[in-house]
């Protein structure tokens, strides 16, 4: 049995492409989603779990709000994440899709 598992974390994709020798041309076959803080379902899960999403003037602006302390604060633009320990509290995860 030959597997192939895609996943992503973050705001990168992966894509599995097929290449035909004979048109010299790619298909993609399947590719992985993009974990943007303006996704429906990205927002949503942020939003229930306390954290706050700044919407910015298009899709790819728009960035998590994570509170540091009364002063400052960091703006993550992905809603899922490896590493950034700070963003758990508001949402921000590590589980791909």
């Amino acid at each position: 049995q030959n597997d192939l598992y895609i996943a992503n974390v973050g705001d990168s994709f992966a894509f599995l492409a097929e290449y035909d020798t004979q048109t010299a041309t790619s298909t993609i076959l399947h590719h992985t989603k993009p974990h943007k803080p303006a996704d429906p379902e990205e927002k949503a899960r942020i939003q229930s779990m306390g954290g706050t999403v700044h919407d910015g003037t298009t899709q790819d602006s728009s960035r998590v709000i994570i509170p540091i302390d009364s002063f400052q604060q960091l703006a993550l633009a992905m809603s899922r994440s490896i590493g950034d320990h700070e963003g758990n509290a508001v949402g921000v995860i590590a589980e791909p899709t």
